[in-house]
């Protein structure tokens, strides 16, 4: 059964950066694939995948990861104090059964991040209802259109405090 936590997101912190390099490690042993192939069809499309997962997780994936949970958020907050790189949230993790090779391990699946809605203050609604309606750009040909600031207050609701669009590339 799933169960009411606090969850603590990390902001381009070590597990992101993680992500980015296993995800150029794929692309090279792919590319190296191809090279060592240079008829095979299948190892240059694989080549070619994994090129534009590198580019998707580099700038359209999240870069907020999930590192930690708890049920105080005071401690989760003295332990990671750096309110510009770590975010608390309400959400649900459930137990899972991880294993490899016959081992096996209990470990935590979040399936829930209990955020329903973002307060968008009124006087940024013009900033982003352009947005609204605006097709979503392919991830690898489209940099982001826009950064967000995000507040979360007291009782870990969150708002939005400045919405900047960035310059298309």
């Amino acid at each position: 059964m799933p169960r009411q936590v606090l969850l603590l997101l990390e902001l381009e912190g070590p597990t992101w950066q993680q992500a980015v390099s296993r995800a150029r490690e794929n692309a090279a042993r792919q590319t190296a694939a191809a090279a060592a192939n240079p008829g095979s069809e299948q190892f240059a499309k694989q080549a070619e995948a994994g090129r534009a997962r590198v580019a998707i997780e580099e700038t359209h994936a999240s870069r907020l990861f999930v590192i930690d949970a708890g049920l105080d958020a005071d401690a989760l907050r003295r332990r990671y104090p750096d309110r510009s790189r770590h975010l608390i949230v309400r959400g649900s993790v459930r137990p899972a059964e991880r294993g490899q090779d016959g081992d096996h391990h209990l470990a935590g699946h979040i399936s829930q991040i209990a955020i329903a809605q973002v307060n968008v203050p009124f006087a940024l609604r013009p900033v982003l209802e352009p947005l609204r309606n605006a097709p979503r750009p392919v991830p690898d040909q489209q940099a982001p259109r826009y950064e967000v600031q995000l507040a979360i207050g007291q009782r870990l609701e969150p708002w939005i405090e400045r919405v900047t669009t960035l310059p298309a590339h």
